[in-house]
């Protein structure tokens, strides 16, 4: 007999808990944020795009066998703190149906146990899933060669990445970045507001929370100003980042597509 597919939630796997996948949902789609307006006089109704998707619903309905009936209670326990522990955290699904992509989802359900037999429940667990799902390859941590980073997006969606700054001892408080798109348009900016004490650190841009912290130990940098964080469109992007004192840079692209 094979190995049986699994779903992994912040990264502990469905199999650690004797859960079997009866069935999922995990190809659905996220609807698009939209207004609709009704104008007097004219027919139909006109929708205003808010260029934002909302979240999407992703659940696997599962069996749970336990070697002896005793055994249900406690295993029902562990699931429940599994899965419940950290309500309204983005944290990391994956499943063995695909093994490209994950998803950044929440559990903010509750969680039914329909106990079928002695030895067996059945339960469907839901997750709450931010639109996108994430390429694994887009974790990569690409490293500045010469003052410069290219990386090619490789889908049809402007990426969020997370851009690290690699402080010297001299820093000088601000960088300026550029991003060259393979359209000709650019992204120019300058990040400012990061003070002498962050010197000899490691500062990430992080474009899908639109904050900016500390790498070790994580933190954010209230100071930190920036107008507009980057992103990364379809194609090729090259980046350059200049600043007083700066040791170099890297980017973690987090390409995704629906």
């Amino acid at each position: 007999m094979g190995v049986f597919n699994a779903f992994f939630f912040d990264e502990v796997t469905s199999r650690d808990y004797n859960l079997v996948i009866e069935s999922k949902s995990i190809l659905n789609a996220p609807e698009p944020d939209l207004q609709e307006y009704e104008i007097p006089g004219r027919d139909g109704t006109v929708f205003i795009s808010n260029n934002r998707r909302r979240n999407v619903d992703i659940s696997y309905t599962t069996f749970l066998r336990v070697p002896i009936q005793e055994d249900i209670q406690p295993y029902v326990t562990s699931i429940k703190n599994w899965l419940l522990a950290k309500p309204g955290q983005y944290l990391r699904l994956e499943d063995t149906y695909d093994l490209e992509h994950y998803r950044l989802a929440t559990y903010r359900q509750g969680l039914d146990f329909e106990h079928m037999w002695r030895w067996y429940t059945r339960q469907t667990a839901t997750f709450s899933c931010k639109p996108y799902r994430y390429l694994r390859e887009g974790d990569n941590r690409v490293t500045a060669s010469a003052g410069q980073a290219v990386v090619y997006n490789p889908t049809m969606f402007d990426a969020l990445p997370e851009i690290y700054l690699y402080l010297g001892q001299n820093y000088g408080g601000s960088s300026d970045i550029t991003i060259t798109y393979e359209d000709g348009t650019k992204y120019e900016q300058t990040v400012s507001g990061i003070t002498r004490q962050y010197a000899g650190t490691n500062v990430i841009l992080d474009a899908e929370n639109q904050v900016v912290k500390m790498e070790f130990p994580e933190a954010l940098i209230n100071t930190a100003e920036l107008a507009a964080f980057p992103i990364l469109k379809p194609g090729t992007n090259t980046i350059s980042i200049t600043g007083g004192g700066m040791s170099g840079f890297a980017v973690v692209p987090h390409w995704r597509e629906l």
